[in-house]
């Protein structure tokens, strides 16, 4: 609690004849990469 999120994104499901029938997913933020 009160901490912020590393990772944050939106996901989109499909729905098909009352089911689910796929689900895709967007990173909007992501920790920066070290190296």
């Amino acid at each position: 609690e009160g901490t912020e999120s590393v990772i944050e994104g939106t996901d989109i499901g499909v729905i098909e004849n009352g089911r689910l029938k796929s689900v895709t997913g967007f990173l909007d933020k992501v920790p920066a990469q070290q190296g």
